[in-house]
């Protein structure tokens, strides 16, 4: 998180999902319920949704979803196949769950991956913001930032983790580096990682969804938490999304995700 735009900004994570199970959830002091509270409107290119509109957007999305749900997990395959297709907002609906959500197309995307790992709310996005909430967590411990590990010796007794700042020797390690930077050869092990362990590896490459904020210097006429989506068409076929004024703060951020990312 930082606070260049005069309030928390998390420049990655922002929602806790599924904060029932979520054990961050009871951590945090202050925070809202995104799906409860913002007012919703989706752009159609060149006006907005008018209710009865959305509202046929959402019964599609409820539609679309519940299609996902049902669908035989076995043969695996791209989500896309199992999916609605040609209704009125369907490609709006697989632009969002896909690029948005998931930071790959649908077409991508395993569709028994989807339904075993889809998440529900709620969806708390605290005042502080996810960056602030870890780094009040971890007042008092020992970490070292700026201290990447290069290699791991995992041969035993224990594990040695290497690096510029030397060797640190330990009981265990719990290895969180991304998919992309274990792919990318960014961490050597010693001895190497199981065969399975790399293919699951080289199979579960990171989704890209890039987030962008920008300062609010005067009032633009919405409510505070106000979301806005673009229906997909032919002149905005990777469309972005954005949420206005978090806890009234003079701030708008929003998201692109996928290919276009």
């Amino acid at each position: 998180t930082c606070t260049t735009l005069g309030v928390p900004f998390d420049h990655g994570a922002t929602w806790l999902h599924q904060a029932h199970e979520n054990p961050l959830a009871a951590h945090v002091a202050e925070h809202i319920d995104h799906d409860t509270v913002r007012e919703r409107h989706l752009h159609l290119g060149d006006r907005f949704a008018t209710p009865e509109e959305f509202q046929d957007y959402w019964r599609a999305h409820g539609a679309f979803e519940d299609a996902l749900a049902a669908a035989p997990l076995t043969p695996d395959r791209p989500v896309t196949e199992a999916a609605p297709r040609g209704g009125r907002w369907d490609a709006t609906i697989a632009h969002w769950l896909g690029s948005q959500i998931n930071g790959a197309e649908l077409e991508r995307i395993s569709l028994e991956d989807y339904v075993r790992t889809d998440l529900d709310g709620p969806n708390l996005l605290p005042r502080e913001g996810v960056g602030g909430l870890v780094s009040r967590l971890a007042e008092g411990l020992d970490i070292r930032l700026h201290h990447p590990v290069r290699h791991l010796r995992w041969d035993g007794p224990g594990v040695v983790a290497e690096g510029e700042f030397g060797t640190l020797r330990a009981a265990r390690a719990i290895v969180t580096v991304s998919t992309g930077v274990l792919a990318g050869g960014g961490l050597r092990f010693t001895p190497e990682l199981p065969p399975a362990t790399r293919d699951a590896i080289a199979g579960l490459p990171m989704g890209l969804l890039t987030k962008f904020a920008f300062r609010l210097r005067r009032d633009v006429g919405v409510a505070p938490f106000h979301s806005a989506r673009r229906a997909v068409t032919a002149v905005a076929p990777q469309p972005m999304s954005w949420v206005f004024r978090p806890f009234d703060a003079p701030q708008v951020f929003g998201f692109v995700g996928g290919a276009r990312a």
